[in-house]
């Protein structure tokens, strides 16, 4: 099994140098790329106690490294909007990261609706039933609501 890249390499056990592990694993953890908060108690605290955790923590926000969670939340939103998710699954996303939601925009969901049909259904003018069915379900499974997925089938077909 590969070794984690911010994995520390031996645990000691002093205080002080289990807190300037912890920061110099959290610092590492930073440079690679951006973390919410939850996300590195969650890592570190594979490794280091409850204490030393919240210690390096501290000392970053302290010292500004980690950034604010709407920003995080806007950055890691927009990487999602990119690989064309719906609000549903990046809301989801984002709340398992600790990140607070994104205002949904409809005009926007609508058109990546309509992209992601264009991709998988290409010209196609009558689809079956099945076929709306099975178009229902995919776009549901990238994380589009009900009423966007509707409109954007009933203006495609």
């Amino acid at each position: 099994m590969r070794k984690k890249p911010w994995a520390p390499k031996k645990l000691d056990s002093s205080k002080s140098s289990k807190s300037d592990k912890a920061y110099n694993s959290l610092v590492r953890m930073l440079y690679r790329r951006d973390h919410s908060v939850l996300e590195l108690k969650n890592k570190l605290t594979q490794w280091y106690t409850d204490e030393a955790v919240r210690d390096a923590i501290q000392r970053a926000q302290d010292r500004e490294y980690i950034k604010e969670p709407e920003f995080l939340s806007k950055q890691f939103g927009e990487a999602l909007h990119r690989k064309e998710k719906g609000i549903y699954y990046i809301n989801n996303a984002l709340k398992k990261k600790g990140l607070p939601p994104l205002p949904t925009d409809p005009d926007r969901e609508l058109s990546k609706c309509r992209e992601l049909l264009q991709k998988k259904y290409g010209d196609q003018e009558n689809l079956t039933t099945p076929l709306r069915v099975k178009a229902f379900r995919y776009l549901t499974s990238r994380g589009f609501d009900s009423e966007t997925i509707n409109k954007a089938i009933h203006n495609k077909f």
